[in-house]
């Protein structure tokens, strides 16, 4: 077996420190198994998630464009394994882009210039692209033999389509391809990108769909998870 050295820059999010401490742990567990090594971005903040853009449009801008400039900073490609960070980051980074006139003031609240060249990646990208099957294969222990599982990936890792980094955002592939090498047997469902509701979760829990299934669930959004495990909770 070949080992592999990658050194790859970390945020975290608010959530990997709070209601997600198990997935961080989980993430920083297999990348380092795998030969990964990730270094936290130094002072990063608050994403804005979904607050902010609900909010004011600057601040859900300015605040991924502060964790941008720090990403910068550290010359690092940064992974955000939490899937609305990275959704805010590389939006922010689209933004920024599109409309630099509108976010100009940004450069006095950063104190310079955003160069505009943070690489944000996310797990699935990097196991998939940069570490490979074929390595995750080889650190296989225990295979995950007779395990059924479906992929859910939610809606911020899919979209909009010019941030994705999945190679279909319809119908993606990546988790089902690292499931099945890992020996287990991923099944074909119909909710793959569908959002889980759950923003919904607290002000209208009526209206977030379920998406049921009596199999084993992988999924790589904080939001995502922590809202499945307080359906689960409720309904015993």
């Amino acid at each position: 077996m070949t080992e592999i050295s990658l050194t790859y820059g970390y945020y975290p999010g608010c959530s990997a420190h709070a209601t997600a401490q198990e997935y961080d742990a989980s993430v920083k567990a297999v990348f380092g198994a795998l030969g990964v090594r990730l270094v936290e971005i130094e002072d990063w903040n608050c994403c804005g998630a979904s607050s902010a853009h609900n909010l004011s449009h600057n601040l859900s801008v300015g605040l991924p464009a502060r964790n941008l400039a720090l990403i910068e900073q550290a010359g690092l490609e940064t992974v955000a394994p939490c899937a609305a960070c990275y959704n805010r980051l590389r939006v922010a980074q689209e933004e920024l882009a599109t409309h630099p006139d509108e976010f100009a003031w940004l450069e006095e609240a950063l104190g310079g210039p955003l160069q505009g060249n943070a690489v944000v990646r996310s797990p699935i990208s990097i196991i998939v692209e940069d570490v490979g099957l074929e390595q995750i294969a080889a650190h296989v222990k225990r295979p995950l033999t007779g395990l059924k599982i479906v992929s859910y990936y939610g809606c911020l890792l899919a979209r909009p389509r010019s941030i994705s980094e999945l190679a279909d955002t319809e119908h993606p592939y990546e988790l089902d391809d690292i499931m099945r090498t890992l020996g287990a047997t991923p099944l074909k469902w119909s909710y793959a990108v569908d959002c889980c509701g759950g923003s919904l979760s607290i002000s209208r829990f009526q209206c977030s769909p379920a998406h049921d299934t009596d199999h084993c669930r992988g999924r790589p959004c904080y939001g995502c998870s922590c809202y499945y495990h307080g359906l689960s909770a409720l309904s015993g």
